[in-house]
């Protein structure tokens, strides 16, 4: 394909309520919408989700603006025959994943519509209904713990993973899973604790959890190698699957049994499809997480986590839950714990853009 235009629109939508997890608080949330237009006119779009400060990485969005700013022109005109050449052209710009998977979600948009086929099914997918789970940030005692966990669980998702931090740990676990001994539960510590409090961890193992992820810090492995010895619950690394060689570096040490895959976090769908094959080659179980995109980041992710290695719930809240309103049509919904995939091509949603410039802070056109 020949790019003949991309467009990049900085967008914030502000959130119905606060979202905490042990990196902080989150009250609005931007992102860029990445527009690409090919010389036959085809349209694909694709979206990157930087935060505007360092919570859980320190690519932010003014970062992400000036990356794309420069990466454009290497782009428009270009003849991208496979992801090799895209991947091609990223590689003379080091770093920032969050930001080139936008451009890149945006291609394979439009490599499903020449195929005239749904996206999944060019990501090498096949679940076309996807079992959906629930995570809850921290509140402010166990009883809205419970109460939160009570209302998704009416609500038929197949899991619910709390968050944790230190001193805000073992009584709510406790309390939670006395009052629910027998759903699908795990914990998410995003990387709060430290080698010192691995005996708080180990207590977690009484209460039958599906998974701690990410107990310390992303390049700690030998911490999680430590735990996982000593625990018949299985460690889930998220914060840590930044490519491919840590992937492997993880599996290969023993550090966990379970991977979350977060596609933005690795910069690549390409590359978390390697991740995937290798994780189903060594038996561990996946399942896909997400950064509070916008219904359209949301969708490409849907579309990735039909992929066969998927097996456990998708950690996914749907956008109307917590934006008031979603830049694509029909919404996404999750319908008792379940998202279907549309078998339209290409994305199988509409991108409403008069909501896009609803919520513009800032757009730039290249051609």
């Amino acid at each position: 394909m020949k790019i003949q235009r991309i467009d990049i629109f900085h967008i914030a939508i502000p959130l119905l309520y606060t979202f905490e997890t042990s990196f902080g608080i989150v009250d609005q949330r931007p992102a860029i919408v990445v527009k690409v237009t090919t010389g036959d006119g085809r349209i694909g779009f694709g979206e990157s989700s930087p935060l505007y400060m360092p919570i859980s990485e320190s690519e932010v969005l003014a970062d992400s603006m000036k990356t794309l700013s420069a990466l454009m022109p290497k782009l428009i005109g270009a003849n991208i025959d496979s992801i090799e050449d895209l991947l091609h052209i990223f590689d003379q710009t080091r770093g920032y994943p969050i930001t080139k998977i936008g451009i890149e979600g945006a291609y394979f948009d439009l490599i499903a519509q020449e195929k005239n086929q749904p996206l999944f099914t060019v990501f090498g997918g096949h679940n076309r209904v996807l079992s959906i789970g629930e995570s809850i940030g921290i509140k402010q005692n166990a009883i809205a713990i419970v109460q939160e966990i009570r209302t998704k669980i009416e609500e038929g998702y197949k899991s619910v993973k709390i968050k944790i931090k230190p001193g805000y740990d073992f009584s709510i676990v406790q309390y939670a899973r006395k009052e629910f001994p027998d759903i699908t539960l795990g914990v998410d510590a995003n990387a709060a604790y430290a080698p010192r409090d691995i005996s708080i961890l180990k207590s977690l193992d009484q209460f039958n959890l599906a998974f701690i992820e990410q107990p310390f810090g992303s390049q700690d492995m030998e911490s999680h190698v430590l735990l996982q010895k000593d625990i018949t619950t299985p460690i889930c690394l998220d914060e840590s699957i930044v490519d491919f060689a840590n992937c492997k570096r993880a599996i290969e040490m023993g550090a966990c049994r379970i991977i979350n895959i977060k596609p933005a976090r690795i910069g690549s769908f390409h590359v978390a499809k390697k991740i995937h094959d290798y994780c189903v080659e060594q038996g561990i179980p996946l399942f896909g997480g997400g950064r509070m995109e916008t219904g359209l980041g949301k969708t490409i992710n849907t579309h990735f986590f039909a992929l066969p290695g998927f097996t456990m719930p998708a950690d996914m809240t749907p956008p109307l839950a917590y934006f008031p309103e979603d830049i694509i049509e029909p919404p996404l919904k999750v319908i008792r714990g379940e998202v279907r995939l549309p078998e339209i091509a290409g994305l199988g949603v509409m991108v409403n853009e008069s909501v896009i410039e609803k919520y513009s802070q800032e757009h730039i056109s290249f051609k």
